[in-house]
């Protein structure tokens, strides 16, 4: 009977979850976070070889997994400053499925493989579990909703959700709504509880 999951072991320290074959995430090992001996997340990040602006805000939860996944070119990948990106986000710098190519071209000894960098602009949410694609530029004050697949270049000031990822509005017109949406009697209570069970 086939295993259903599955843990492989990189030389780098890390290591891969395959669901029925599917590699369904990786994390780096002994990941800490009180320890003061090993680096914080920001450093972490910028110890793989991305380029983090100020103000870099990573939410990650006490588990290695929740890290971003900067995949195996890191350094092709450009954040800049105020940007917040929330767990379990994915970003392929290259793509290796025109692999499939090299057995149909008339020079199956050449190898294709694409790579392309990543550039976020200044102040941008990036929503958990977001997975953006080689050659992508993601411009000024934009926000990516949770789930997205990101194909394609974000325009500034754009607010874009989906798979694949589409426009969803101007972000002037969701600061606007953000006030009457987020400043009602139960927000504001639900902001009470989460903010005190944070300081317990």
């Amino acid at each position: 009977m086939m295993q259903l999951i599955t843990k492989i072991k990189k030389t780098n320290g890390r290591r891969q979850i395959y669901f029925c074959g599917i590699k369904i995430f990786s994390y780096k090992k002994n990941i800490k976070f009180t320890d003061k001996k090993t680096l914080s997340p920001v450093e972490h990040i910028r110890s793989l070889g991305v380029k983090v602006g100020k103000n870099f805000r990573p939410i990650i939860h006490p588990h290695p997994w929740s890290y971003p996944d900067f995949g195996s070119e890191p350094f092709l990948i450009e954040i800049g400053d105020d940007v917040c990106i929330s767990f379990g986000c994915t970003f392929l710098t290259h793509d290796a499925s025109v692999h499939v190519c090299e057995k149909l071209s008339d020079h199956p000894d050449d190898k294709i493989f694409k790579y392309g960098r990543i550039k976020i602009g200044n102040n941008c949410f990036i929503g958990c579990k977001s997975i953006i694609l080689p050659n992508v530029i993601i411009g000024d004050n934009c926000i990516v909703g949770a789930g997205s697949v990101v194909t394609k270049s974000i325009p500034s000031g754009e607010i874009w959700a989906g798979n694949p990822a589409h426009f969803i509005s101007k972000i002037e017109d969701f600061s606007k709504k953000s006030y009457s949406l987020y400043d009602t009697p139960e927000q504001k209570e639900l902001r009470e509880i989460v903010f005190k069970s944070r300081n317990k």
